[in-house]
């Protein structure tokens, strides 16, 4: 007789992670929710990860060991054996609350229209110290509108339906991109995606991680900002594409008419995409204070730096006065 397939399978790589791998099983193995397959997909560890992964002994745990290939394939690996319709993501540094999978696989199945399921999350350091916390956007409009710019997913917390990802092919692995802030941007063309408002991972801060190696942080992100944007705003010219992927992000110089344009096309999108008018104006808020971001006056001293600051502060007056409309 064939083995029923579980509700949800659990997929988490681990690369020289044996400092905190067995507390991020632990915390797994503690779910209040049980009908769920815990794959972990040891990408080449040289540490002592392994050892420790095998020494738990419960039936839901399926090692799946592999040459060092990266997070995209490590992943993709994972969720290729995955036998759940519902993949819960889990990153071997980080901690579940207990009733995380419960939490995340009640609300799917109460609304089939969701495809991408995140939570928020309390950020720690390495020793457990308390560094404030991840709260994205809660609802689908709103998500869509962060994911011109980055995503509006705590990664490890992300709960999915199996048939959306494989119809999207899957995380991306090649070198420098943000596999999780490109797989969503694909996968939002399909589906639809939400937050539950509730701490259900403790995301800790690793020195040394992909997602904190900052050197081309700005780079990477900038070239999937552009992808993004373009989906979203395929007729635009590519100096105002170039304008709007900057927002927030470089500080960079712009011209009032350019500025001008790029809160005239956000400020169309969101009206497209948010019908709820409070939280419409809390985006229109939190657009006119990336605009902040923007140099109106190249920075060459002191003077110049506090002109444009006051400068800025009379355009997002007169940009929420709707006298620049």
């Amino acid at each position: 007789m064939t083995e029923r397939a579980p509700l949800v399978s659990v997929v988490m790589p681990v690369h020289n992670a044996e400092r905190f791998v067995g507390d991020a099983i632990r915390s797994m193995l503690g779910q209040t929710f049980r009908d769920f397959e815990f794959i972990v997909v040891n990408d080449g560890s040289t540490d002592g990860s392994q050892e420790i992964i095998t020494s738990f002994h419960d039936f839901r745990i399926r090692l799946i060991n592999q040459a060092n290939q990266g997070i995209g394939a490590a992943l993709n690996n994972g969720i290729a054996a995955a036998r759940g319709e519902l993949i819960a993501r889990m990153d071997a540094d980080d901690l579940s609350l207990p009733e995380r999978l419960a939490k995340q696989t009640a609300f799917l199945q109460s609304n089939p229209h969701i495809g991408i399921l995140g939570t928020w999350a309390t950020i720690e350091d390495i020793a457990g110290m308390s560094k404030g916390s991840l709260e994205h956007p809660t609802d689908d409009a709103r998500i869509r509108y962060a994911l011109l710019f980055d995503t509006p997913f705590v990664h490890p917390t992300v709960m999915f339906r199996r048939c959306v990802f494989v119809e999207d092919a899957g995380y991306s692995s090649a070198p420098g991109v943000f596999e999780d802030f490109e797989l969503w941007s694909r996968m939002i063309r399909r589906t639809q995606g939400a937050n539950l408002p509730e701490h259900l991972l403790r995301y800790r801060l690793v020195p040394g991680s992909f997602s904190h190696q900052v050197t081309t942080r700005h780079e990477r992100l900038f070239e999937q900002r552009l992808t993004a944007l373009r989906r979203a705003f395929p007729l635009i010219d590519d100096a105002l594409l170039n304008a709007v992927a900057e927002l927030g992000l470089r500080h960079a110089a712009i011209s009032l008419g350019m500025l001008r344009r790029v809160h005239r096309h956000l400020d169309q999108h969101i009206r497209a995409t948010i019908t709820d008018l409070l939280a419409a104006r809390e985006v229109r808020r939190q657009m006119l204070h990336a605009l902040i971001g923007y140099r109106l006056i190249p920075h060459r001293s002191l003077l110049h730096r506090a002109a444009d600051r006051v400068l800025k502060e009379l355009v997002v007056l007169l940009l929420r006065s709707r006298i620049l409309h």
